[in-house]
């Protein structure tokens, strides 16, 4: 159970976080005053407050190492297919926002060297990161690229199909609430190596 306490507000969760250790630390971002905790284990989950005249939960991703030393800098290796590292700083604007993202991926990573049916999920992990997907669209696809954002939604994972779904259909996984998730499925149009349509299922 986590208790936060300032002069004017108090706050309190609790997190579900087995077999982890937790680093707490305060920053400032944009003239505020935040406080930090990492959760050190399995997730490695990072969760950080303003502490304003309210205390306001205002960011909570997995980050595997959190540097404050001039602000607020996280790093997160993803155990995806290009085996992605993202870098971010983050500044604070009315929220917690990333600028001077960095992605990088594995060296030995290669689209044409995927089978077809892991091109949506190769895909999906790269636009879901913010990383270029050019390589992987039809001339067409990327004429309309700009609206693929609306098209997918915020979604926060990317997942294959249960038994009772059909086996080329691809499961992303959106965040409702904070406690409440659903999925939703799509299928995708692949000719060599390229995504030609996607549809909702």
């Amino acid at each position: 159970k986590l208790s936060i306490e300032t002069p004017s507000d108090f706050f309190t969760q609790t997190f579900y976080m087995p077999e982890c250790d937790a680093k707490i630390f305060a920053f400032v971002l944009g003239g505020k005053q935040f406080v930090g905790v990492h959760f050190l284990g399995k997730n490695n989950l990072l969760v950080c407050f303003l502490l304003d005249s309210n205390i306001t939960k205002v960011f909570s991703k997995p980050t595997n190492r959190v540097s404050i030393e001039n602000g607020l800098k996280t790093f997160h290796e993803f155990l995806d297919i290009a085996k992605h590292k993202v870098t971010a700083e983050w500044d604070f604007e009315g929220s917690l926002k990333a600028k001077n993202t960095i992605i990088e991926r594995d060296e030995n990573y290669n689209v044409q060297s995927l089978e077809n049916h892991l091109i949506p999920y190769a895909f999906l992990e790269e636009f879901m990161l913010g990383g270029n997907v050019d390589e992987f669209l039809s001339d067409d696809l990327k004429e309309n690229a700009r609206h693929l954002k609306g098209f997918f939604g915020e979604y926060i994972g990317v997942f294959p199909p249960p038994e009772f779904r059909s086996l080329n259909e691809v499961g992303l996984i959106y965040c409702q609430n904070e406690n409440k998730y659903y999925a939703e499925y799509f299928t995708f149009d692949i000719v060599e190596k390229k995504i030609y349509g996607i549809k909702k299922v």
